[in-house]
């Protein structure tokens, strides 16, 4: 997620739970009953399109997000991840920041980062894979308050 040129793959691997629609309305009822109470959302940078209009919604009390990018100016269909997240406190040189890591059960690769700066509590960071600071300013998603 985060690059235009990005490619995905669905695998259909038998995991033993049931039919694959079975798995899809499952995780559809399982999103409808999640109560997300922090909703984020910008247009990050991309290099291939437009940008990238994104939308990150988290359930503190479930501890499960919800990303939604649209590809702006391109073909490319909109794409939704949805899992668990965790969090942990500090970030480089402030203590007291959140960084929010998503997909915390997979693999690192699989992860996403992003942090919330002390003073800065209606902003999210988008970190790389690594957990720093890409070299532009503009990977920021804003707090959407209801």
């Amino acid at each position: 997620m985060g690059a235009c040129n990005t490619k995905y793959s669905e695998t259909t691997e038998d995991t033993g739970l049931g039919r694959p629609k079975d798995l899809l309305e499952t995780v559809i009822s399982e999103s409808d009953s999640v109560v997300y109470d922090l909703v984020y959302s910008g247009i990050l940078p991309c290099k291939d399109c437009g940008g990238i209009r994104t939308t990150l919604q988290l359930s503190t009390k479930s501890n499960k997000f919800k990303v939604k990018e649209e590809f702006l100016k391109t073909e490319i269909a909109p794409s939704v991840l949805m899992g668990n997240f965790n969090t942990e406190r500090g970030f480089e040189k402030d203590p007291d920041a959140t960084l929010y890591i998503l997909n915390d059960e997979l693999p690192e690769t699989e992860h996403l980062y992003f942090v919330r700066e002390t003073g800065k509590n209606n902003v999210l960071l988008k970190l790389d894979n690594k957990q720093q600071r890409t070299a532009h300013t503009n990977f920021e998603l804003k707090q959407i308050v209801e």
